[in-house]
Parts: structure tokens; sequence; C-alpha cells
């Protein structure tokens, strides 16, 4: 069969132009200012392709999402599988498919928290855990870290100090955002809960450390109030072990999840909580359902992955190649100091901070010209941050590095 080849092809500037009438010419011009005004094809491991045959090195990997990179042949062939056999289900009935997550999932996570709730995305198991913590204490406050990003729903959005949040009119009541310094001795008989990410992704992969949250957990338990930990871009094996508070001898009540549960492939995240906050739910069934939350094909998915996350301990691969990059990344900043004030980070969640906003955005357009796809953060805007799949390995570490080299040169001209 041969095409008409009378019927024009759609270029990458067409396809841009449309999405700027239908979605947002904002929206186009930010993809654009960081060098991604091209049109994705797809990708394969460590790689993305352009629709012009380019390939690149995914060092955004959809927010820590491809953690075990792109189309992944084992968990595409179970969502195919799945999706043949099975559908969404009934959302409010249980189903094999639903309870052998959870019966997985209470067995990969370490600790005490083996209670489930499944959701689509991020925002929403941050939204349930904010209920589910004003719930069961009885207590309305809400604390966040100032520097933390946790989403885009209500409670998310209240609780990120976007520079735009006032853009969407009054926040949740009874919501906080404090200097690191200033949440342990704000923690109160009204407070509900304390909400944190251990590594504030993007806010230049500030970590708040071992110290500090062991005093954070000491200070909740003595006040009444809840530790939730929000794992959506740290968990998986992110930052070289499954999860981040396994490092920190810190166990939170809730622990949020990401789409990283089934390797970006069916959209899934939720949120995990002890034995003791379940009490809350007898009786109370319908305070957090959601539609497609334990999607039938989508738990299939995440067993899946979670398999594959045991078989290939990815975690010991990320802390072993985030070492090597985070030392090339540094020795980079200390000899272009003039570009660059710092490189942090913990396993293969790593930034680079610039000497300004500009300096940033140029390094991106400039990274994808060298093959490598990376974004600036979303609240330390001078910072860009590296997220590449976990299973990279020497030969991608060099390629990272080798492009950085370049890329500093290219902006210092």
């Amino acid at each position: 069969m041969q095409l008409n080849s009378n019927v024009a092809v759609a270029t990458d500037e067409d396809l841009l132009a449309e999405a700027e009438s239908l979605f947002s010419k904002g929206l186009v011009d930010s993809i654009r200012d960081r060098g991604h005004g091209f049109i994705e094809q797809g990708g394969e491991g460590a790689f993305m392709f352009d629709s012009n045959g380019n390939q690149y090195i995914d060092c955004l990997t959809s927010a820590s999402t491809y953690n075990l990179g792109r189309n992944h042949k084992a968990i595409i062939g179970e969502l195919q599988q799945a999706s043949r056999e099975t559908d969404q289900g009934l959302f409010v009935t249980t189903s094999e498919e639903k309870v052998a997550l959870a019966e997985r999932l209470s067995e990969f996570v370490p600790g005490p928290l083996n209670c489930l709730l499944m959701q689509v995305v991020r925002g929403e198991p941050f939204d349930g855990a904010c209920k589910l913590a004003r719930g069961h204490t009885g207590r309305g406050e809400l604390i966040a870290i100032k520097g933390s990003w946790h989403g885009q729903t209500g409670f998310a959005v209240s609780l990120t100090d976007r520079d735009d949040r006032q853009d969407f009119g009054s926040t949740m009541p009874e919501t906080r955002i404090l200097e690191k310094e200033d949440v342990i001795g704000a923690i109160s008989k009204k407070t509900a809960a304390v909400i944190v990410e251990p590594v504030q992704v993007e806010n230049h992969c500030r970590s708040l450390g071992r110290d500090y949250l062991q005093r954070l957990r000491a200070a909740c338990d003595k006040r009444g109030a809840l530790l939730i930990f929000d794992e959506t871009q740290t968990g998986f094996g992110r930052t070289g072990r499954k999860f981040a508070y396994e490092a920190l001898g810190v166990t939170p009540d809730i622990l949020i999840i990401g789409e990283a549960i089934t390797n970006g492939v069916f959209p899934m995240a939720g949120m995990l909580y002890t034995a003791e906050l379940k009490n809350f739910f007898e009786g109370k069934v319908a305070i957090h359902i959601i539609t497609f939350g334990g999607h039938d094909v989508g738990c299939r998915v995440a067993c899946k992955t979670l398999a594959e996350y045991e078989r290939l301990k990815p975690w010991d691969n990320a802390r072993v190649m985030g070492d090597k990059l985070l030392k090339g990344m540094k020795s980079i900043a200390a000899d272009n100091s003039n570009l660059i004030d710092s490189a942090e980070g913990k396993g293969l969640l790593l930034s680079l901070k610039l000497k300004s906003e500009k300096l940033a955005q140029s390094f991106c357009v400039e990274a994808a010209g060298a093959g490598m796809i990376v974004s600036p953060g979303l609240l330390d805007k001078s910072s860009v941050l590296f997220r590449p799949t976990l299973t990279i390995d020497d030969a991608n570490v060099d390629f990272i590095l080798k492009s950085c080299v370049k890329v500093v040169k290219s902006i210092g001209q």
C-alpha cells in the first residue's frame, strides 16, 4: 500500500504551531526556550528520539518516571497481555490484580507501611495523604518545607512555594510553608502533619539531611503530628536506595509514591501508610476514591515493574554511577566557577547550579544540541537537573560528562 504523495506531511513547526493554538503559546514557548522544540518519537533504554531521527540521552526521564529505561520490553509485554486479559475493573470492588499489587508493594517497601491506596497521578496521593492526616489526628494544620515541589492538585499547590501560586486564588486553609529551620519549632498540638521531600529535587537537589529528619521525626512524635514523605521523585532506587528514607534512619507515617511504580508505562501513583492510620478508613470508604485508581491493567503492570526492580536492583547501579557522575560534575563546576556555583545530589538525582537563570536556560538549549535532554529546576530556576535512567553504564556517564564540558564551553564564550 502506498501513501498518497499529495498529502502534506506535518513538520515539527506545523505541530508546534498547532500546539500553540490548541494548548498554550506560553507552554510551547517554554519548551522552545529550553531547547526542546522538537517532536518526540519514543525512546529505547537510556535514550529518546525525535521525529528527525536525532538521538538524545534522556536525563529528564519524565521527572524520574522511566527509572528502568524507555520501552522496557518485559514491562511493555505485560501491558499488552494485561490489556487483552482484563480491563479497568470496577473501582469500588476488589480484584485479584488489586490484591496482588497490595501484597507485592507491602513486601517491596521497607518498614511498617503495608496499607495502600492507589491513584493515577502524584497530586492525588498527596491530597489523599493530607486528608488522611487531618482525619486521623482531628487537626487541621499542615506544614511543608520551603523548597519542596509537591504537584499540581489542591493541597499540593497550597503546600508548594511556587511563584504562580496566587494565580489560583485562595489556597487550602491551615496550610503553611516554612523555612527548614523554622519547622520543628512550629509543630504544635494543632499540627496534623509535616510533609517533606527528603531531597528537594526542584530546589537544586537540596538534601534535608539525616540529623534534621531524625529531629523532625522526634518532634512530630512528641506533639502527635504525622510525618509524610513525598518520594514521587526520590523513590524506586533513584537516590541509591529503594527509597530515600532507608538511608535516613527515619520511617514516615505516610509514603507518597510516583509514576515510577509502572516505569511510566501506565499512569499510576499511590500512598502507603501504617495499619494504625488504616483505622480512619473503616466506615469511611469514600473519602478518597479515584475512578481509575487501582486500575486492573495498571496493577498488573506495576507488579511486573516491581519484579523487574527486584531482579535488577537498579538502586545499586544508581549509587555507583551517581557517585561517578557527581564527582565528574563537581570537577566541572570547580573548573568553571565563573559559570557554575555547585553540583549536588544523591544517586542519579543530580543538579548543577548555574550563576543565573539565564545561564541555566542556555545550558539546557546547548545540551539538546549536544545530544542530552535536561531541564531547569521548577523552584531553583538557576539549577539544571540530571535524572537519567537508573540502568546507565560507564559509557553513558562518560557521554553525559563530555556533553557537560562541551555545553559549558559553549555558554562561556
